[in-house]
């Protein structure tokens, strides 16, 4: 029989003089030398029971060693001292008989054994599944789930059952780890989900959904206990904490700082702690903990975890912190779900490391919620939960956890939740790949429809039919409910479907075509030519993939609008003309998209936006920052004196004026930028007469500039415009060139956190590139083209993230790669021969913009 740790005598209470009630206490710390030496190390003790005929709601499991979950996300449970059925069995396992017969709840299967432990410094029970010597029968965690799922929780709190836990550590992996703390390991990892108040008999019986019983039974105790930690606590409270509480030493002073050590390491806070901080001395207390306990190769202890969401709990509001307040408190989530990983993974150790990186790059995320623990009669913390943010425009913002299909990530220890509402962690919770794959309607309609858009195109600003079509198509095929506003910046379209209060989530698809003939050889190929602003007639082609572009969103539209009772918010579609021509985007805008007295499209909380690329059909990809380069082109005429070609004394011949700025430009680029930057400046055009013996009087060049730095982008355009100039002069040409700007296209750069948050929503739905050559790419290759999708971000200051996904067939790709001759043999973009495969091309377009929009948005 094990012992049962004695717990430590209660200081002495201090004198009631030494306390003021209305005076919150600041904390700060002695120099880093001072740190004082860790708390006790936690125990785990083996207890011998097989728990046949005991209610064992509170425990834990692992899963058996095969399993293919990597992620054990711990979560802590609520003491089992304080609960009904956690005294039951603590009373079973140590021996006592409570005197009532127990029901028995059904077993999985005859082999099937449970072994408990018993944590003493947290009280906390935990189960772990083992095999039965008797038969070798392995159990296997749906069984040890079907047994759990019968036992009762006879209090009516929080019931806990547990799911998807990682393996328990076989011997060489535990003499491997010798030197490395364990606090509670290796049965402290778990994800919970939630059961119904009153059980079932068996396993089939149970058709709740078990995140929203889960989630539920959180939502009101989160209000009470932030009002209890949010009021001053009384001088008796205080004083009862004892002369070794960190506020009876003088602030700054190491005894404070080792004080505080001390608790955060071994002692479960209390409510009279948290309510005499003020804080400036929380946000201290995070820091120490981040600093001294989140650190790699150690694991997090329950008390560390409590102490952690009291913390939280005991903040302000978030939306009145800044960024550099809230970003280290959505870092320190990260880095709480990393540590629970097996740091012999290389995988995970990389994953922190990207994360301390970019602690030290002092990056920037906005949003927010509150985290609260809920505490017992004695004011020791038990368990956590969260609400959204009371600040209305903190609705949807940063969330990043490790979640996939077959893990669902726990409240307790996803600290992440600081910045996401209730409602987007329960989208995440409640696997957005089922509800993707279960609303995705039958694409084979969709699939004729790309072709009529592909058959069909118009070109930049000349997109009225187009525009019309995708109008009555969101009216009468997918919903009546859209509210549609048209003709926004010329042809433009702002669809939006109202679904309750919630983040607004702006999904952009462009569908203007190119002046291209098409050489596909397809059924379905455009043959269309229209006369392009010159008036100049010309075959058109969508050569960009933007008739991918606009079916994909509209069969977005259909599986969201399907699945509105699981998401709050506003879905905006903006359908945007003229992005061939980079005027797009700004014309939406400046025709006053986002103003109230206009059209008065509401400002999104986030922007997404795809693009069909040349890279393996099904293949898709984002990257944090900088994805699409900054493009300007511009007409430049410059001016001579034509006349007879045998008279060249007597003219100023602009040909040659031309080819001289030509060879100079080409300078730029060699001699005038860093090498460790990039632009590119490429003259695509020259235009100057058409007859052998006739000098015009004017020469024309068309330039494209590319750059992925600011700076640099305005040093190549300024160089430009001095070396144009310059051989005009050098030339004595009859006046100053003309320099007309045709495109100006601003750099694409993808706002990080947005970013993160996506990312790990696609790698939860998409395979792994790693795994499948068309599956998510999550640090892909930067587009080659440019981009103005960002405008309707930026305009309103609102966050951007794009990506992009392959369309070349899986057979094309394949060859190609075998004879090692890609940029050859793949078609790409505006070129006539470049035609997506339909599928997979368009379920992943789908899935990315479904996918993406309910990251973002509510959930009801």
């Amino acid at each position: 029989m094990p012992k049962r740790r004695r717990e430590r005598d209660r200081p002495k209470a201090g004198p009631e003089s030494a306390y003021n009630p209305n005076k919150r206490v600041l904390l700060s710390y002695g120099s880093d030398d001072d740190e004082p030496e860790e708390g006790p190390e936690q125990e785990d003790v083996a207890v011998d029971a097989e728990l046949e005929g005991r209610n064992i709601a509170n425990y834990q499991m692992t899963e058996h060693p095969e399993s293919d979950d990597e992620f054990g996300l711990g979560a802590q449970s609520e003491p089992a001292e304080h609960t009904e059925t956690g005294q039951a069995a603590t009373e079973a396992a140590e021996g006592e008989s409570t005197g009532e017969e127990e029901k028995t709840p059904a077993r999985p299967s005859e082999g099937y054994k449970i072994d408990a432990r018993k944590n003493y410094e947290t009280n906390q029970y935990m189960a772990v599944g083992m095999e039965s010597e008797d038969d070798g029968y392995d159990s296997t965690t749906e069984e040890a789930m079907a047994y759990l799922r019968t036992v009762k929780n006879e209090r009516r709190a929080m019931p806990e059952i547990l799911s998807a836990l990682r393996a328990e550590p076989d011997e060489a992996e535990l003499d491997a780890e010798e030197d490395v703390e364990k606090d509670g390991y290796p049965v402290e990892d778990g994800t919970y989900i939630g059961r119904p108040d009153a059980p079932v008999t068996t396993a089939e019986d149970d058709t709740s959904d078990p995140q929203r019983v889960f989630t539920e039974s959180l939502k009101d105790k989160f209000y009470i206990q932030r009002d209890q930690l949010h009021t001053l606590p009384s001088a008796e409270k205080v004083a009862a904490l004892g002369d070794h509480h960190p506020i009876s030493f003088p602030q700054g002073s190491n005894k404070a700082y080792a004080e505080w050590h001390r608790l955060l390491s071994s002692k479960p806070p209390k409510a009279a702690q948290l309510q005499s901080l003020d804080q400036d001395s929380v946000f201290n207390l995070l820091a120490l903990l981040q600093k001294a306990y989140l650190v790699k190769g150690r694991n997090l202890r329950n008390v560390t975890s409590a102490w952690m969401w009291s913390l939280l709990a005991r903040l302000d509001d978030v939306g009145s912190m800044s960024n550099d307040q809230v970003f280290p408190l959505r870092e320190l989530g990260k880095k709480a779900i990393f540590l629970q990983l097996h740091f012999n993974n290389p995988e995970a150790a990389a994953q922190l490391e990207t994360l301390q990186q970019g602690e030290a790059a002092g990056h920037q995320a906005n949003g927010g919620a509150e985290i609260s623990t809920q505490y017992d009669t004695d004011g020791v913390a038990t368990k956590a939960t969260e609400r959204p943010p009371s600040s209305p425009s903190n609705q949807s913002r940063t969330f990043h956890a490790v979640a996939s299909e077959n893990t669902l990530a726990t409240l307790d220890m996803i600290l992440v939740v600081i910045e996401t509402p209730l409602s987007t962690l329960l989208m995440i919770m409640a696997a957005i790949s089922e509800i993707v794959n279960k609303y995705r309607p039958d694409l084979a309609e969709y699939e004729e429809l790309y072709k009529y858009y592909h058959a069909n195109p118009e070109l930049s600003n000349q997109e009225s039919e187009t525009a019309a079509h995708i109008c009555t198509y969101l009216r009468e095929k997918i919903s009546s409910d859209f509210d549609i506003r048209p003709n926004i910046g010329g042809h433009g379209i702002a669809a939006l479907f109202h679904n309750g209060s919630g983040p607004t989530v702006l999904l952009r698809a462009d569908f203007d075509a190119l002046p291209v003939e098409e050489r596909t050889g397809l059924e379905y190929a455009s043959k269309k030519r229209m006369r392009d602003a010159d008036g100049v007639e010309k075959p058109v082609m969508h050569a960009c993939g933007h008739d991918m572009h606009i079916t994909s969103l509209l069969a977005a539209a259909q599986t969201l609008v399907s699945a509105k009772e699981l998401w709050s918010g506003t879905l905006l579609l903006a359908f945007q003309p003229a992005e061939e021509r980079g005027t797009g985007a700004r014309a939406m805008v400046d025709d006053g998209m986002y103003d109230p007295k206009k059209h008065n499209v509401p400002i999104p909380d986030v922007c997404l936006g795809g693009h069909v690329v040349p890279w393996r059909a099904g293949l898709i990809g984002t990257r944090p920052g900088l994805i699409a380069t900054s493009a300007d082109s511009m007409r430049i005429t410059l001016h001579g004196r034509g006349g007879h070609a045998s008279m060249p004394d007597r003219l100023i011949d602009p040909v040659v004026m031309a080819a001289s700025t030509i060879l100079k430009l080409q300078t730029i680029v060699s001699r005038e930028v860093d090498a460790f930057d990039t632009a590119v400046v490429t003259v695509a055009s020259i235009q100057a007469g058409d007859a052998e013996n006739v000098v015009v009087d004017d020469a024309r060049i068309a330039v494209d500039v590319r750059a992925v730095n600011p700076k640099t982008r305005e040093k190549v355009l300024a160089s430009i415009r001095r070396i144009v100039n310059a051989e005009s002069l050098a030339s004595n040409a009859v006046k100053e060139p003309t320099i007309q700007i045709t495109r100006n296209f601003p750099l694409t750069i993808n706002d990080e956190a947005t970013t993160s948050r996506l990312s790990e929503s696609f790698a939860a739905h998409f395979p792994s590139i790693k795994e499948n050559p068309s599956g998510f790419n999550s640090c892909c290759d930067k587009l080659g083209g440019s981009e103005d999708f960002s405008i309707l971000g930026t305009a309103v200051d609102s966050p951007c993230c794009f990506f992009m996904y392959g369309g070349t067939p899986h057979e094309m790709w394949d060859q190609a790669e075998k004879e090692d001759n890609l940029s050859e043999s793949i078609p790409i973009n505006h070129s006539g021969l470049f035609a997506p495969a339909i599928q997979p091309t368009l379920t992943t377009g789908v899935d990315a913009y479904v996918v993406g929009a309910l990251t973002f948005l509510g959930k009801k």
